[in-house]
């Protein structure tokens, strides 16, 4: 299992990503254990967030003076929006990093935060450097499937 989180807007020709963060990449910020819980989604919502407004805001990183937050609004498609649900965990993870995405004020009171040191040094990690790792683009080895043909001099 996984959490997946996109800011994502649509277009005539298909939806375009914008930004998007996986529970698996959490490793990376010295999360270890279960990926599926509140606590790995509200870093997942908190690595979307950091995300989206580094690469929007480039290298500066801070809000400029008098502009207006990133606003997103939420759409679960199917999964399930009951009390307590997995899907308000990631949702404060975004606006807690800095995205402003409608909700009632009930849910804050909703989703549990954890005090644990591994996490909030992981929030620490996930704000500092929540760029995604490049991988290397390996060459690929074309393979050919038919022999190749023999002159008339290599028939002989």
């Amino acid at each position: 299992k996984d959490i997946t989180a996109q800011i994502a807007y649509s277009k005539l020709g298909g939806d375009v990503i914008l930004a998007a963060a996986y529970s698996h990449e959490l490793p990376r910020y010295g999360v270890e254990g279960n990926f599926t819980n509140h606590s790995a989604s509200y870093a997942t919502g908190l690595l979307l967030a950091c995300r989206l407004l580094k690469k929007l805001r480039g290298e500066r990183g801070e809000e400029e003076e008098g502009a207006a937050p990133f606003r997103a609004d939420l759409d679960t498609g199917l999964a399930r929006t009951t009390k307590g649900s997995r899907i308000f965990s990631v949702m404060m993870g975004v606006v807690d990093g800095g995205i402003d995405v409608p909700h009632d004020e009930s849910v804050d009171d909703q989703v549990e935060q954890t005090e644990d040191e591994m996490w909030t040094q992981a929030h620490a990690a996930i704000r500092a450097s929540p760029e995604p790792l490049v991988k290397e683009k390996k060459e690929v080895e074309k393979k050919s499937w038919n022999e190749a043909k023999l002159t008339y001099s290599e028939r002989q």
